[in-house]
C-alpha cells in the first residue's frame, strides 16, 4: 500500500508530468521524422506520376519518371554520368539545342524548344534531394484543334511567328 502511495506521489509531481510529456513529444517527433524520411520519395514519385497523368493528352504527349542513373544512361555518355546534379544538367543543356532554364525551389529543370522536332518541346527535371527525374514531351500549340491537326504539326511555323 505504501509503494502504491509513493508511486502516486511521484506521478502527481509536476516535474515528472512535464518530463513525461517532453519524452512523449520527442518520441512522436522522432517517429514522424522516420515516416517522412522513409515515405517522402515514394509519395513524391506517385504524386508526380498522378500529376503528369492529369496533363492534357493533346498537348503533353509523353512523359517518363525514373531515377538519376536511368536518366543519365539514357541521355548522357557513360563517362558523363556525374555525381553533381547541376553539372549533369549543365552538360545535358550544352548538348541539346535552344534550352531555357526553369529551376525551382525543389528541382533543377530546363526546357528544350523545338525538340525533337519543330513545334515540340521537352522538359527535363530532377528533384534536388530525392533521386527522381522526369522528362515530359509536348507539342507547342494553342487549343485542342491546333494540337490535333497533323497539318499544323507537319508545317509548323517558326517559333517567333507562332507566339504573336
Amino acid at each position: 500500500m505504501q509503494i502504491q502511495h509513493r508511486l502516486m506521489a511521484i506521478w502527481a509531481n509536476k516535474y515528472v508530468k512535464t518530463l513525461m510529456k517532453v519524452i512523449l513529444a520527442l518520441l512522436i517527433s522522432l517517429s514522424l521524422t522516420l515516416v517522412c524520411i522513409l515515405y517522402t520519395p515514394t509519395i513524391f514519385k506517385s504524386t508526380l506520376n498522378s500529376g503528369l497523368d492529369l496533363l492534357p493528352k493533346n498537348k503533353f504527349i509523353d512523359y517518363k519518371v525514373q531515377n538519376k542513373t536511368e536518366f543519365a544512361t539514357e541521355w548522357l555518355e557513360a563517362s558523363d554520368a556525374l555525381k553533381d546534379d547541376q553539372a549533369m544538367f549543365d552538360l545535358l543543356r550544352t548538348t541539346l539545342p535552344s534550352t531555357s532554364k526553369k529551376d525551382t525551389f525543389f528541382a533543377h529543370m530546363f526546357v528544350v524548344h523545338d525538340y525533337p522536332a519543330p513545334c515540340f518541346f521537352t522538359i527535363f527535371g530532377k528533384h534536388r534531394t530525392i533521386d527522381v527525374t522526369w522528362t515530359v514531351k509536348g507539342i507547342r500549340c494553342k487549343g485542342s484543334k491546333q494540337c490535333n491537326n497533323p497539318q499544323f504539326i507537319s508545317q509548323c511555323p517558326p517559333r517567333k511567328i507562332r507566339h504573336k
